[in-house]
């Protein structure tokens, strides 16, 4: 339901990159939070923008956790967790 909001914010589809993966098999250097071994968090990127912008559109409205790292541009973090958590890496 959530992820339906966030593609109705952005009126257009988003494609995930990574939703659940058990942390056994995540890469050691990926720069988002390990939230996606309990499957409550997506990187995902949606076609036109970039991961600063779906960042700035979503940040306030999304009270999760939100973020992006310029070395993958295309890409923004989105989680489910009760506390409102910003971060980004340029």
């Amino acid at each position: 339901t959530q992820i339906q909001h966030i593609r109705d914010r952005l009126h257009r589809p988003i494609s995930i990159a990574q939703w659940y993966a058990p942390s056994q098999i995540q890469l050691p250097d990926y720069p988002f939070p390990h939230n996606h071994g309990l499957g409550n968090a997506i990187t995902f990127y949606c076609e036109g923008f970039i991961g600063k912008q779906i960042y700035r559109f979503l940040e306030p409205w999304w009270q999760g956790g939100l973020g992006y790292v310029s070395r993958y541009p295309y890409l923004c973090y989105v989680d489910a967790r009760r506390d409102r958590v910003r971060w980004f890496h340029d």
